[in-house]
């Protein structure tokens, strides 16, 4: 499969997983970064799933969430 026809399938895929989200809304990137501690996870730190949905949901607002390769088990994990 050429690189173009990959590129083209994976802006169809985004565009399709994203269509629900209004151009006015706001996103926030989390994209962590290489840090010496490869157990270190952010969410077990008082993260409080429930706080963070209801300010995203006031300020019409969406994070989206690239972990770091490190963490791969909360890849799996629906956060």
């Amino acid at each position: 499969m050429s690189s173009s026809l990959k590129d083209k399938k994976k802006v169809l895929f985004l565009k399709d997983s994203f269509s629900h989200i209004r151009s006015k809304s706001k996103l926030i990137l989390f994209l962590p970064t290489w840090r010496g501690n490869k157990h270190f996870d952010l969410f077990s730190h008082n993260f409080n799933q429930e706080a963070l949905e209801k300010i995203l949901l006031n300020n019409d607002a969406y994070m989206l969430i690239n972990f770091h390769p490190f963490d791969e088990k909360l890849r799996l994990r629906n956060v």
